[in-house]
Order: structure tokens, then C-alpha cells, then sequence
């Protein structure tokens, strides 16, 4: 007989909370996407709890909001919206309830019974929230996400044949961003989103610690069906999978009712977690080996962030606004061709014209023009004075220049 798993204990969740501090510090009010299921429900209980102790009074948030989003996607949305507006009010904190206005823009029309909904989703509750914040004056907002969501977020990239950088899963604390840019497709938030921040502090738990947190506090939560539908989404399909593969007296599902296009992602995700180097990732590994995975995953990515992070400070220059200008001898000493790709994006990211954190603003990310970027900077030195500006995406030119002290920058 397993060991049961163990509430989130208060100190236990401060030290989550901490992790999470934007780099701007905590701002006066907090919110919280509160769907009413197990997940955004603890995550309520917990950051209120926590803030309601004074100890924790000074330089922390004094005000929480929740937010819940009503998709009217399905019959009992209205009523899971309503139940979690009552637990917020239970606990005496501010609540908005945002229905989607589909169809009046930037919201797409409702989607119909058979059509793809993951992603039209996805985008009109972001923007949904975004606005919500906008409205209550928040521009903190915490998500409920915990350690298995990683494994399905870092498996659905790989789907898609993401690196292993790509994979290494969300963070605990991101900027909102400016939005994707794209006509049509969700919101554009502008300078706005640079000013919004997303904490996620349940990252390193996983579901069954979560519910235990639930279930020693008596909180009543409310269970959405369609996450249980594997032919929904390919998020649920992987869901399932890993669901049969935690527990082997339990068959594996049958894929008959699933679309092509979802049975193409997964055979994809199978393809790409054999690619990767040193590590073992697959849908039927055990969910510890998962969890670890993912995890190395992503310390992998903070590590080579921390890099990047040092190489801009030691060699960047004082330049014009709107252009990034940089030391070529930094260059020298990016050996590692993971750091070199990290580099070349976190330039794009602040270089571009198109919206920040959006695919275009990274060259869409293409192997062949970041490489074409990596290959032209990192050339042999005596190559440098052959060297023509550039461009290879992301609205970005490359150019070479020489400063009075002689000293070769781009």
C-alpha cells in the first residue's frame, strides 16, 4: 500500500510563493484564474491563506481577485462558473466572472460541434483575463498549473518537434507579453502586456498533493468532464495516456475514436523524445520519470538563460534605442551551441518590431534562420572583414560595426 500523499503546508507554499516574485516586485493586488476545479481552487485557498497572515503583510500583495472565465462551451459551464464565484465570496475576496462575447472582436466565432476548440480557447480565455485584469486594476495573476501540467506542456511541444530547449516546459514567473500579432487571432496587448506578469506556484507539485490540499481543508471543487474526453484535444489524449501508464492494471485506451491529426501529433512526440540527448522521455515512462524529466528539462533552460543573462551584462554596449549593440569578443567565448541559439533569440526577442514574445519576434524560431544567424556571428575572426549586414528574420539586421576604440561590434 502507497504512502498517502501530503497536504501543502503553509511554509511549504511560502517558499512557492516566493519563487514566484515578479522582477518588479509584488505589486498591491494578486489575481487568481479560478475555473472552480481542483487545481485553481487550492491555488485560491493557498495565496489567501498566505496573505492573510500578517506576518507576511510587508511587500506583498494586499488585495485578491478571482477570475473566473465562462466559455459557454458546454451545458454545465454556467454552473461551474457560478461555483466558483461562491468559494471566492466564501472566502471574502473580490470575484469577476467574465462570459466570452464570441464572436464580437478580437473574439473569434463560438466554435461548432466538431471543430478543433483547443487553441480558440486557449486565446479567448487568455484575452478574457487580460481584460478582467485590465478592469480590477491587477496586473499580477496567478495559474494553477502544477508539475504534471508540465509533463503534458513539455509533451505537446515535442509533439510539435520543439528542441529540447522548447520543451523545458512553463515558468513560474513570465512577462504577460505584447500578444501574438496575428490578424484575427487574439488580442493584441501591447505595451500593456509588458506591464502584466504570470506566477505559477504549484509548478513543483503534482496533482495528488493538490487534491490531498483539498481534501484536508474541505474545499469543494468542481470537475470539468471535457478533460476527460482523450479525442478532445491532444492535451486530454496525452493526459489519458499517461493516466493508463501510472497505473499498469489500467489498459492502455483505444485510439480509434481519435482525430488523424491528433494521432499524427503523437507519433511526432514519440519521434522527437527519442531524439533527445541524455535523456528519456515517452509516453508510457512511469509519471516519476516524467516529472524528473521534464524537470532536468527545464533546469537545463534556466541554466542557459543564467548564461545569457551574464554574457549580456559582461559585453553589452551602450547604443541607441530600439538597437541592441554587443562586444564581438563576447562572441568568442559562446562555445556551447545551446547558448549560442538562447543568445541569438533573447537579442530577436528585443530587437524586433514585431510584438515581443511573439513567434514572429523570434524568426518564428526556424532552425534554418537561427542557424544562419549562429553560423555568420560565430565565423573564424580573419572572416570579419568580408562581413555584410544581414537579415534572417524577425525584421532584425544584423550589422557590423567598428567603435573609435577599434573594437568589433554588432
Amino acid at each position: 500500500m502507497g504512502v498517502a500523499p501530503l497536504p501543502i503546508a503553509r511554509d511549504e507554499f511560502a517558499r512557492m510563493f516566493h519563487k514566484c516574485v515578479p522582477p518588479v516586485g509584488w505589486m498591491k493586488s494578486i489575481g487568481v484564474a479560478n475555473s472552480g476545479g481542483p487545481d485553481s481552487t487550492c491555488l485560491l485557498f493557498l495565496i489567501h491563506r498566505y496573505l492573510s497572515d500578517k506576518r507576511h503583510a510587508l511587500n506583498h500583495p494586499e488585495r485578491v481577485v478571482s477570475f473566473t472565465v465562462d466559455h459557454d462551451l458546454q451545458s454545465t459551464s454556467a454552473a461551474m462558473a457560478d461555483h466558483a464565484a461562491k468559494f471566492a465570496r466564501s472566502l471574502g475576496l473580490q470575484h469577476v466572472t467574465f462570459r466570452i462575447p464570441w464572436s464580437q472582436p478580437p473574439f473569434p466565432p463560438k466554435p461548432v460541434d466538431g471543430q478543433s476548440f483547443e487553441y480558440l480557447a486557449r486565446t479567448a480565455r487568455y484575452d478574457s483575463l487580460f481584460q478582467a485584469m485590465n478592469e480590477t486594476d491587477v496586473k499580477v495573476i496567478g495559474l494553477g498549473h502544477h508539475a504534471d501540467d508540465q509533463i503534458e506542456t513539455a509533451l505537446m511541444r515535442l509533439s510539435w518537434g520543439s528542441t529540447a530547449e522548447g520543451a523545458g516546459g512553463m515558468r513560474p514567473c513570465r512577462r504577460w507579453g505584447m500578444g501574438m500579432g496575428i490578424e484575427g487571432q487574439g488580442m493584441q496587448y501591447g505595451f500593456e502586456g509588458m506591464d502584466r506578469w504570470i506566477v505559477r506556484p504549484l509548478l513543483d507539485v503534482g496533482k495528488e498533493r493538490i487534491l490531498a490540499t483539498c481534501d484536508e481543508n474541505r474545499l469543494e471543487y468542481v470537475i470539468d468532464p471535457t478533460n476527460f474526453q482523450p479525442s478532445a484535444t491532444l492535451r486530454n489524449a496525452i493526459r489519458h495516456i499517461i493516466s493508463r501508464s501510472a497505473n499498469d492494471r489500467e489498459p492502455q485506451p483505444s485510439q480509434q475514436s481519435w482525430s488523424p491529426e491528433i494521432l499524427k501529433r503523437l507519433r511526432m512526440l514519440e519521434r522527437t523524445a527519442n531524439s533527445l540527448n541524455d535523456l528519456t522521455i515517452s509516453l508510457r515512462s512511469p509519471l516519476d520519470e516524467l516529472r524528473s524529466g521534464v524537470r532536468a528539462l527545464t533546469l537545463n533552460v534556466l541554466d542557459t538563460e543564467d548564461k545569457v543573462d551574464s554574457i549580456l551584462r559582461r559585453y553589452s554596449r551602450p547604443t541607441l534605442p530600439g538597437t541592441f549593440l554587443m562586444s564581438s569578443r563576447g562572441l568568442e567565448h559562446v562555445h556551447d551551441s545551446t547558448t549560442r541559439r538562447a543568445l541569438i533569440l533573447r537579442i530577436l526577442r528585443y530587437v524586433s518590431f514585431h510584438p515581443w514574445g511573439s513567434m514572429r519576434a523570434h524568426a518564428k524560431r526556424r532552425k534554418a534562420a537561427i542557424g544562419q544567424i549562429v553560423d555568420t556571428l560565430w565565423r573564424p575572426m580573419d572572416a570579419w572583414s568580408i562581413l555584410r549586414p544581414f537579415t534572417a528574420g524577425g525584421g532584425v539586421l544584423w550589422t557590423p560595426v567598428v567603435l573609435k576604440a577599434r573594437v568589433a561590434c554588432f
